[in-house]
């Protein structure tokens, strides 16, 4: 049978879309989080089809599953037109120079990403990203902290989302 199965989690569809749709700068990072199984990666696709729906053409969805920061700065160059980058800080100067409307963001899985240091360096680069001007940006990823989820060693930490109270947050493991 052919059709839409998705279902619920509309309360994170609301918020993400919002985000994405946001008239100011957020100016950081949105983090979807949860436990395995929680549905980080199907609300992140959902939100990436229906703002590909409204925003065509205007937005990068990455997954960082075995990936490397290098590999996501090579991507996001190539979406905005940059020949050749030298590193984060000509990515961001690349994204700066882009005149179109807003540059919508997504990645998925950072915590899958292939190191623990490219799991730290694509959260800098994208926590920093987050604060270009026209930039909206995304991120789904498990804690990947042993103690509390919002631990200064955490990527939910590292990506700005710093309680459990953060405006910046989606945390599918609690209601709604």
């Amino acid at each position: 049978a052919a059709g839409d199965l998705f279902r619920g989690r509309a309360a994170a569809l609301e918020k993400i879309g919002g985000w994405l749709d946001a008239v100011g700068d957020p100016g950081r990072v949105l983090v979807v989080t949860g436990q395995p199984g929680a549905g980080k990666s199907a609300v992140l696709s959902r939100a990436a089809l229906l703002a590909e729906h409204d925003h065509p053409g205007v937005g990068l969805v990455f997954h960082a599953r075995q990936s490397t920061h290098s590999a996501f700065c090579e991507a996001l160059a190539e979406f905005v037109g940059a020949p050749s980058i030298n590193g984060a800080m000509d990515l961001a100067d690349a994204v700066s120079r882009r005149s179109a409307g807003p540059l919508l963001v997504l990645v998925d899985a950072l915590d899958e990403a292939s190191t623990r240091l490219d799991r730290h360096q694509l959260a800098s680069t994208l926590k920093d990203l987050a604060q270009l001007s026209g930039l909206r940006v995304v991120v789904a990823t498990r804690p990947l902290t042993t103690g509390s989820q919002f631990a200064t060693d955490g990527l939910v930490y590292r990506l700005g989302a710093t309680s459990a109270l953060a405006g910046n947050l989606v945390h599918l493991d609690h209601a709604p």
